[in-house]
């Protein structure tokens, strides 16, 4: 696939013939990266350019690669130098694209408005769901108690992501390998940066608890809780009895036992552990008079 637009091509052609890799860069510049972190991905001539040359060939698929494309003569271990992996990548429609200048504005802004509204959503209905149960009130930004988890699933997204990752904090930008503690629990991971492993997917989301009856709810809080703990005894259940060893299988751990047994043996009939008899002190030796 090449790089670059092939000039005064046509839209007349296969698919194949009209995309081409492209690579553009963000707003974060760093020393790693003065003129932005890269993101590639597949770029498709536009249909109809030949007649409106103001239609700019946009790329397929929903999302960027983080990183830099091959370009045409280029080593490939020159292109991977610029690959780069982050905690967390901002959503390819809050993505600004400036097709002049090969250039992305992540609008930061509008990612965390929706992030908010999430937020808001979700723990309007994780505290609907105390309410109904008489739970403590579950605290706004914070990861609720799992009865709640496995009604609403995991928190949504902080807006506080965005906001720092537009601020530039090294370690949701990926530039810094060292966690933010702090940034890693709002993620729902530890604060060295792993998953966490009581992760619960949930069954409803905020809107239809908050559309639901206190009939309605109660009934649904129950059965999602109930269904959890049947799978949570089912993951616990020893798993099934192994299959009867074969001959050679009885055979060979016979030899395994018979080895060792010989080995155990001639290690207690050897003299190097034995502890040596310490001779008695007489008294008059542990006398402070006797010592001139």
């Amino acid at each position: 696939m090449p790089t670059k637009p092939v000039v005064g091509i046509t839209t007349v052609g296969s698919q194949k013939d009209r995309r081409y890799l492209d690579t553009f860069y963000d707003q974060h510049r760093s020393t790693r990266f003065p003129n932005g972190r890269p993101w590639w991905g597949i770029r498709e001539i536009a249909a109809n350019r030949d007649f409106d040359p103001h239609l700019k060939d946009g790329f397929c698929g929903s999302e960027l690669i983080p990183g830099r494309h091959v370009e045409d003569g280029e080593a490939r271990e020159v292109a991977w130098k610029d690959g780069w992996s982050a905690p967390w990548l901002p959503e390819f429609r809050f993505f600004q694209l400036d097709y002049k200048r090969n250039r992305i504005q992540i609008r930061y802004d509008l990612h965390q408005a929706y992030d908010a509204a999430e937020e808001l959503k979700y723990f309007r209905a994780a505290n609907l769901i105390c309410v109904e149960k008489s739970w403590a009130a579950s605290p706004f930004g914070i990861r609720p108690r799992w009865e709640v988890r496995a009604v609403l699933g995991e928190p949504p997204r902080s807006p506080l992501i965005a906001r720092a990752a537009q601020a530039g904090d090294e370690w949701i930008l990926g530039t810094d390998p060292r966690p933010n503690t702090h940034l890693a629990t709002l993620l729902g991971l530890t604060p060295s940066g792993l998953s966490l492993p009581d992760q619960l997917a949930g069954a409803a989301k905020p809107d239809d608890v908050i559309s639901m009856t206190k009939h309605e709810l109660s009934a649904f809080i129950a059965e999602q809780i109930a269904e959890h703990m049947a799978r949570l005894g089912a993951d616990m259940k020893k798993p099934a009895s192994r299959k009867p060893m074969t001959p050679a299988q009885r055979a060979h751990l016979a030899d395994l036992q018979a080895h060792h047994a010989a080995k155990r043996a001639k290690l207690a009939e050897t003299t190097l552990h034995e502890v040596p008899e310490i001779p008695e002190i007489p008294e008059s030796a542990m006398s402070v008079n006797a010592v001139e």
